[in-house]
């Protein structure tokens, strides 16, 4: 199956701080055929859901404002049928005691920057399919 046709009308949100790498990020999910809009401001987090539900999010964990434990809270009390792909410069194993946060969140992958654009690929083909990858 062609992974660009079938995500041809699909959505991603890109939750990142920092221009540069969500400006990369974007230029990835275009890659693969999503419309893509990028936050790099996720106080404004709110105001882009109610716009319309993404259907995979990618979401960077450290950023001014907003933490992103704070925004898969949002994500998870909207019960969003998006999938999250963690994409941090923090470890992978720091959700492991924060379950509470992330219950109702579809996390399908944790990668850790600097990502590099195959791993991101096919992080995102894997969430646009409904699977999971395990944390790198």
């Amino acid at each position: 199956m062609n992974i660009e046709r079938a995500v041809a009308s699909r959505t991603c949100l890109v939750i990142d701080d920092d221009l540069a790498f969500a400006t990369f990020l974007q230029r990835v999910a275009e890659g693969v055929g999503l419309h893509v809009q990028v936050l790099t401001d996720p106080t404004q987090l709110e105001e882009s859901l109610s716009v319309a539900d993404p259907d995979v999010i990618t979401l960077d964990m450290d950023m001014p404002g907003r933490h992103g434990l704070d925004v898969l809270r949002v994500l998870s009390a909207r019960q969003l049928a998006g999938r999250v792909i963690i994409i941090s410069g923090t470890p992978p194993g720091y959700l492991g005691d924060r379950r509470p946060y992330v219950e109702g969140c579809q996390i399908t992958a944790v990668l850790t920057k600097p990502a590099r654009k195959f791993e991101i690929e096919a992080a995102l083909s894997d969430a646009l399919r409904g699977g999971a990858r395990a944390a790198r």
